[in-house]
């Protein structure tokens, strides 16, 4: 039967479209693959221009990707350049490239075939193309490519251009997270970028100093002088990191200042540079200036800290947020002279007279179980006062109407501002703070925080505790239940003293009255024992008529009671405990039966416990301690985000402390004039200014090179980033007097000292003999043997005695089987050559003829001369040595064997020798062990987990080599053709294996993991 439409409609792989029209995925972008293919450059353009559009809304177009990246090697500049902003020039390689950062990550196969157009333009006379490059290169995350992205990076810190320069520092974390083995090579990169004179790189220099080694402050000294004056003109998320940085250096380097030796020069000259950034426009910059005020600077900067603060609670809510918080921790560090709060009991005792019965039945219905509890805590003793601390009249004081709730402001925000006003409440200004308080106490919100607030008036000021405790009073018969909650936990804490007798018996008069199952449970009033000793067992006894109607809550009470008056009156109630554990023992409620089992094993069993029965049970609880819940967060630094979440995230590092004496600092001096001490009064009024001269004459040209980049093709970028190639040959004369001698030189000596340093003589020859080094496909990897070996070389740990099967004596008439195993010694014949033991056996009836045995000439492989194996008896054998260089691959070596007779029988063998075979062992020490393997590393490094832990003997048994003096998990070895350093580090349950040879490293590393299977 036919169907009204296409059955393809309901295939998954068609998609609707924004417009209503019905595509097939497979199909949907045909037109755009077309254009892509396309010989014409509007065509390309127009094409890049909408698939652009679509990753810019968030698209998957993901499999154009072998279609665009065909357009790197665009050939004109109009095709190889974009800019739409001013001009409306669409030009296609920038689009390429801005497609390609986006999914070379994704489509990693594809982005490596094209490697080598990629370091092609590294060479671009256009500076984006370049960067552009770059980027890309660097957001493709394999392993293989890390020596090639190296180089890569290497070149391009010491580009023409700043914007270049600032693109390789964003690309070295992105190698180092790649390849940590290569952070030697990237310090060397980093601290020629923290001399970099323009001030567009020096932001980027720092972020890959904190991403890449962030704890080498030896790196910043002689750079320190020079950051300092450039923090200004960084960009304003290039400060906020450089801020940080400079705070970790300044609280490591310097003393703490004080009034009296006055501040260190150096650190006056970083707080002078930082102090106008706190008008700055970023709120994160005025923050991080912030917190280095407060961590670093003497008392007499800190209060241009709250001015600039308090401009930000103006910001965002997020930014409100963040702020008020550090606020709050501010002032809650600072604590000074304790206070006693005034005895609360007798107000409490005189103001229940004016109640009325059903107000007062609220309040103490409501109020029983919190007063109990304190009394049960042990801590209303005669004449025992509590103290708390007031806070000092601190720098947020003056701008305390700058705390108050505005009614827009979001829940959080109002509850930090009540948290930072109950920090500032000091004796003068507690009033105002209270008729603001009563104001919010009826926004249902957050009324329960206006109640708390009040409570933490009447304990840091004493003068206004009557007046709180009343209007706490009064709340109790609000209908609000959250501020009643919030009243009766308030009062409850207040109340942590003396208790008046009345109160007390009127309290456990009303426990029939009292429902609410909270209020019941404050059946802990066996601890008025001591003064109302025949209440406590009645009290027990009425509840305990209605236990199993109680609600769980309660019945836990009641049991805890129980235990309680038994160890204090047994004679008294021993038969109503006794009634009341029975009726625990068979509740319905699991807690309340483990709870009943629990007290009935300690009270009558014969443990060691039941001993300390009374000390368990009648043990005196602490008073309930009020403090701000930003005092835990001083422990964080502030600004961070462990701070804000007051928990430690990863990668947040402690604040150093100041050090007692003061590290060296005539390192900070090499190349800077002296400075002479500051002292506060001169930081106070700003007397200290940055040095003048340290911004150089190129900055001054920066508005004529602007002027010029305008007419290029490059006016979408930053001014600092959008340099024209001649206004970057302009800087570049004018450098070239001061660094481009030294430096122009610098390139090829690390190239040339990694080689060698890293690879002996094979590497050296590698780079050496390519024409072009940026280009992948003309990396010839394989290497050239060297004429001697460096190293000592060693006996081997084991040799296997057993013998293999080469050829089966049934493949000929003859009956002769030929068997081998390696001998692991060296050769006679050569030192690259491997030795193999053959051992030829009759297993025929009759004897056999000699055979003559003569090697197959192949390619690369070396053997020895033929020889002639002699008669052979039934079952006799006869044992033949042969030599044969692998060239350490895997190669094989054929031999043929022909009967010396009239029939002429002919036969053959091919003999392959596993990677671990071809290796002799060598005698390294364990620094030059590690100094190598940080040399091997990228594509020379390879890595495979293991089935199981492997021993030393194990290891032995699949390559042959040798331990490393002094260490259980590195092992060495040379192969035998070459003489290539082969490094094996064997974890627990990895491998890595570190060798110039990709195929050999490749193989043994897989040989070694197969092994442990």
């Amino acid at each position: 039967m036919k169907t009204s439409f296409s059955e393809a409609l309901t295939s998954p792989e068609v998609e609707i479209m924004e417009g209503g029209a019905i595509t097939d995925a497979k199909t949907r972008f045909t037109d755009l693959k077309a254009m892509l293919d396309s010989n014409k450059d509007n065509l390309k353009m127009d094409a890049m221009k909408r698939i652009i559009n679509l990753v810019a809304r968030g698209k998957d177009v993901s499999e154009l990707f072998p279609a665009v990246v065909k357009n790197v090697a665009a050939r004109n500049l109009e095709v190889r350049s974009y800019l739409a902003i001013l001009l409306q020039i669409a030009l296609l390689k920038k689009l390429v490239y801005v497609y390609l950062v986006r999914y070379a990550e994704e489509q990693q196969d594809l982005a490596l075939l094209s490697i080598s157009t990629f370091q092609r333009a590294l060479k671009d006379p256009n500076q984006l193309i370049r960067a552009s490059a770059l980027r890309v290169l660097s957001s493709i995350r394999v392993p293989m490519i890390a020596p090639v992205m190296l180089l890569a990076i290497r070149e391009s810190v010491r580009d023409m251009s700043a914007y270049v320069r600032k693109v390789a520092a964003h690309a070295i974390p992105k190698l180092y997270s790649l390849d940590e083995s290569l952070q030697g090579e990237l310090i060397e990169c980093i601290d020629y970028l923290l001399g970099d004179k323009r001030t567009l790189v020096l932001g980027s220099a720092v972020y890959a100093f904190e991403k890449t080694c962030p704890d080498r402050m030896d790196l910043l000294h002689a750079h320190y002088r020079s950051l300092c004056k450039a923090l200004a003109d960084v960009d304003e998320w290039g400060q906020i990191v450089m801020i940080g940085l400079l705070t970790r250096y300044a609280r490591s380097q310097f003393v703490a200042p004080t009034p009296s030796e006055g501040v260190d020069p150096d650190l006056s000259l970083l707080l002078s540079s930082c102090r106008p950034l706190l008008q700055s426009r970023n709120c994160a910059v005025v923050l991080a200036v912030a917190q280095l005020l407060y961590y670093c600077a003497p008392n007499s900067l800190h209060p241009s800290i709250s001015k600039s603060l308090i401009r930000l609670l103006r910001g965002p809510r997020e930014v409100q947020n963040v702020v008020l918080m550090n606020i709050a921790t501010i002032c809650s560090v600072n604590p000074v002279c304790g206070v006693q709060i005034i005895s609360v009991v007798f107000f409490i005792s005189t103001t229940m007279r004016r109640f009325s019965a059903h107000n007062l039945h609220l309040f103490l219905g409501s109020l029983m179980f919190r007063i109990l509890e304190g009394i049960a805590s042990g801590q209303f003793s005669p004449g025992n006062e509590t103290k708390f601390t007031a806070l000092f009249k601190d720098l947020f004081e003056p701008y305390l109407k700058s705390f108050f709730v505005r009614p827009n402001d979001p829940k959080q925000i109002k509850v930090l501002k009540l948290q930072v006003l109950t920090l500032l409440i000091s004796s003068t200004n507690v009033q105002l703070v209270l008729r603001e308080l009563q104001t919010y106490v009826s926004m249902d919100e957050f009324a329960d925080a206006a109640v708390e607030a009040i409570g933490q008036c009447a304990l840091r000021v004493g003068t206004v505790a009557d007046s709180c405790l009343s209007g706490l009073v009064n709340l109790i018969a609000s209908s609000n239940e959250n501020v009643v909650s919030a009243a009766v936990v308030v009062l409850k804490r207040l109340l942590h003293s003396d208790a008046p007798l009345p109160l007390l018996t009127r309290l456990l008069r009303l426990i029939d009255s009292v429902k609410a199952p909270q209020a019941r449970a404050c059946v802990q009033v066996f601890f008025f024992f001591l003064k109302m000793k025949m209440l406590a067992p009645d009290l027990l006894r009425m509840i305990a008529k209605n236990f199993t109607h109680e609600k769980e809550v309660v019945k836990l009470q009641v049991v805890n009671l129980a235990a309680k008056l038994y160890l204090t009156d047994k004679d008294s109630c021993e038969l109503l405990v006794h009634y009341v554990l029975q009726l625990a023992r068979y509740d319905q409620s699991y807690d309340v039966r483990d709870r009943c089992r629990f007290i009935r094993n300690l009270l009558f069993g014969n443990s060691k416990l039941s001993a300390h029965a009374l000390d368990i049970f009648m043990t005196a609880k602490p008073s309930p301690v009020m403090q701000s819940s930003f005092k835990d967060r001083e422990q964080f630094q502030l600004g961070t985000l462990s701070h804000f979440l007051n928990q430690r995230c990863n990668r947040y590092k402690d604040l150093p402390a100041f050090p007692e004496v003061a590290p060296d600092p005539s390192l900070r001096r090499s190349s800077s004039k002296t400075l002479d001490v500051i002292t506060d009064e001169q930081l106070l009024h700003g007397d200290v200014k940055p040095d003048e001269d340290f911004y150089f004459d190129e900055e001054e040209n920066d508005e004529k090179e602007d002027t010029e980049e305008e007419s290029e093709a490059d006016e979408d970028e930053d001014e600092d980033e959008d340099e024209s190639e001649s206004g970057e040959e302009a800087d570049e004369n004018e450098e070239e007097e001061d660094e481009t001698k030294s430096d122009e030189e610098q390139p090829k000596a690390i190239v040339q000292e990694n080689s060698t340093g890293a690879c002996g003589g094979g590497e050296t020859g590698l780079l050496s003999g390519s024409a072009n080094l940026d280009l992948l496909l003309d990396l010839n990897f394989e290497t050239i043997p060297s004429a001697a070996s460096a190293y000592t070389t060693t006996s081997a740990k084991y040799v296997d005695e057993d013998y293999k099967l080469l050829l089966s004596h049934a493949t000929w008439t003859l009956g002769v089987a030929v068997e081998f195993r390696f001998l692991r010694e060296p050769s006679t014949l050569s030192s690259s050559m491997t030795t193999v033991m053959l051992r030829f056996t009759n297993l025929s009836e009759v004897s056999s003829p000699e055979i003559s045995v003569e090697p197959k000439e192949m390619s690369g492989v070396g053997t020895s001369k033929k020889f002639s194996v002699s008669v052979l008896s039934p079952k006799q054998s006869c044992l033949e040595r042969i030599h044969i260089d692998f060239g350490d691959s895997k190669k094989v070596s054929e031999w043929s064997l022909e009967s010396c007779n009239d029939n002429k029988l002919r036969n053959s063998f091919k003999l392959e020798a596993p990677m671990g075979e071809q290796l002799e062992p060598i005698l390294l020490s364990e620094a030059k062990f590690v100094n190598l393997a940080a040399g091997l590393s990228g594509m020379s490094e390879y890595s495979a987990k293991l089935g199981r832990r492997l021993e030393a003997n194990d290891l032995y048994q699949v390559a042959n080599c040798a331990p490393v003096e002094r260490s259980q998990v590195y092992f060495c070895a040379q192969t035998r053709s070459k003489k290539q350093v082969v490094l094996i580090i064997l974890h627990e349950k990895q491998v890595t294996v570190h060798s110039e040879n990709i195929v050999l490293g490749s193989i043994l590393c897989t040989d070694i993991s197969s092994f442990s299977d």
